[in-house]
């Protein structure tokens, strides 16, 4: 039978779910509204093999923006604008498995726009956050700690 979708959405087949309704590319799916809306340019909206998506879209480099956790509540992202594509990597906002709130940042990074340093790291605006490591005096009164 023949697929009937919501205006903008368009019919497609898929050899494991036979035809399905999606938006097209430069559109994402915004669950509340229930409609296709037009992709900003921070995100990518460009669905593999021409085929539609009714997930979230991937967020570029140098952009950021909250993790969802339900696509069913997903209406558009809230972006904001990173340091750099350094600090915030890009790629995949949502996680149906849960969130851990910095999986757009790079290494040690963490907070909106990757803004800041994990507890127990350093760095500058720009890049990863590295480990701190012990000041000369703070691994000399760890050793003495151990050996008294």
């Amino acid at each position: 039978s023949e697929c009937e979708c919501s205006d903008g959405m368009r019919p497609y087949s898929s050899a494991d779910m036979g035809t399905i309704c999606g938006c097209p590319d430069n559109t994402f799916f915004n669950h509340v509204a229930l409609q296709c809306t037009v992709c900003p340019p921070q995100l990518t909206c460009e669905w593999l093999h021409g085929q539609q998506s009714m997930q979230a879209p991937q967020i570029a480099p140098g952009s950021w923006t909250p993790c969802v956790s339900d696509i069913v509540g997903f209406s558009g992202p809230d972006l904001h604008t990173c340091y750099s594509t350094r600090t915030c990597l890009g790629g995949s906002f949502h996680s149906a498995s849960g969130c851990s709130g910095n999986m757009l940042c790079a290494a040690g990074r963490e907070g909106r726009a990757c803004g800041q340093c994990q507890p127990g790291r350093y760095g500058g605006p720009d890049d990863e956050c590295i480990e701190c490591q012990d000041t000369p005096g703070e691994a000399q009164k760890k050793a003495a700690i151990i050996f008294v």
